[in-house]
């Protein structure tokens, strides 16, 4: 394979994954994406940030790393050897407040210009886009890659936040699947939603984990050695998925059992909901460097998801559990149900949820998940890449 630029248009900005950690499947592809041995230059195109969100205390507007260029409106930063980003200024006030995210197609395809400016300043000529939202669609139609990868993580026309932009997400991902030549989807789901089971250019692609980071050997975390033991811990964003009725059924059957709720809280009436039970705590928004020691000194993980709120996902933080060896519960959600074993996977729907749940931190065994490399994020990025090659 000869040297590829990859020019990056993610769902999630590189600045969100400096300050969280690369957590999130766009995050970790890039990341890999700039580790590869054939990848000259990796691009991100953060998502310009307007004027208005930088008053409000919103948003930066720069990403960490050294300043390359700075001129006008347009910022690039190299973050590491091979990564850079790109940010840009928007001086817009009105759109954004009456047409919030309606918005934000026009928002990247405005700044062209801008966009092609920095391939110049980096002297990148022949590029692959990768891109993980049909909001970036407009953008990338302007451009002209060798090749188009478009990565579905979650399916917006199922979130609930987007549901006034569904007419519009329908018409993008459209465009996507009848002209982009490699569609990636981490779920079933969302293929058969858009009826592309039988289109040659959608494979369907779960999502992975980095085996180092989840393999090793930690210190028990201060947060996690205070608390009276067993623990079971839960680690993601808290939003309409999790199903609070579940957890508080759990807690409310187990008050000898800790239940840690790890990840940043999108919903307030979640914390509201929980807050008569002692044995659940909130341990806030854990940086993902340190989420590792978390999982792998916890009793049980547990995924307590309202099934009839996916959204075409597939969880990470399974994965993640299952490369820590631990013992696992959790709803029928994404693609997890291959790997129920009965024993110490446990997925199940919420009526026996308690029962079994009970009956896995009763159980005493020597666990020793044997992964595929096909789940590694590296085998992902470099699958990914040879596609883009071949095709």
């Amino acid at each position: 394979m000869s040297a590829l630029n990859v020019v990056c248009i993610p769902f999630h900005d590189i600045k969100l994954a400096q300050v969280e950690g690369f957590r999130t499947r766009d995050s970790h592809l890039y990341q890999f994406f700039a580790e590869h041995v054939d990848v000259e230059k990796v691009i991100v195109f953060n998502r310009p940030t307007m004027l208005l969100e930088m008053i409000l205390g919103k948003k930066k507007l720069l990403t960490a790393g050294e300043r390359i260029y700075s001129k006008g409106n347009l910022f690039i930063t190299r973050v590491s050897e091979r990564l850079y980003a790109v940010d840009i200024l928007d001086m817009s006030m009105i759109k954004p407040v009456t047409r919030g995210k309606s918005f934000i197609p026009e928002l990247y395809s405005k700044h062209f210009e801008h966009y092609l400016k920095a391939l110049s300043v980096l002297n990148v000529a022949e590029y692959v886009t990768y891109e993980s939202s049909p909001l970036t669609v407009p953008l990338s139609e302007k451009l002209t890659p060798v090749h188009r990868i478009f990565d579905g993580v979650d399916n917006l026309c199922k979130h609930s936040t987007y549901a006034k932009l569904k007419s519009t997400l329908m018409n993008l991902y459209f465009r996507v699947l009848e002209s982009y030549p490699t569609v990636f989807f981490n779920s079933r789901d969302s293929i058969e939603y858009f009826s592309a089971q039988n289109n040659g250019n959608v494979e369907f692609l779960p999502n992975g984990v980095d085996f180092d980071k989840f393999r090793q050997t930690y210190l028990v975390p201060p947060l996690l050695d205070e608390l009276p033991r067993p623990c079971v811990v839960y680690a993601g964003k808290m939003q309409e998925m999790l199903d609070t009725d579940l957890v508080a059924s759990c807690a409310s059957a187990m008050p000898k059992v800790t239940f840690l709720m790890l990840g940043k809280v999108l919903e307030p009436a979640i914390k509201t909901k929980l807050a008569h039970l002692d044995n659940v705590k909130f341990g806030g928004d854990i940086l993902y460097a340190h989420l590792p020691a978390y999982v792998c000194n916890a009793d049980v993980c547990f995924i307590p998801y309202r099934v009839d709120s996916q959204h075409g996902g597939d969880p990470i933080k399974f994965y993640e559990y299952m490369a820590a060896n631990k013992k696992i519960i959790s709803t029928e959600i994404g693609e997890i149900a291959q790997y129920h074993n009965d024993e110490h996977i446990v997925i199940c729907d919420r009526i026996e949820f308690v029962e079994k749940l009970n009956n896995l931190l009763g159980l005493e065994c020597e666990i020793s998940n044997r992964l595929p490399e096909t789940m590694r994020w590296s085998y992902k990025a470099d699958y990914m890449l040879r596609k883009a090659k071949t095709i």
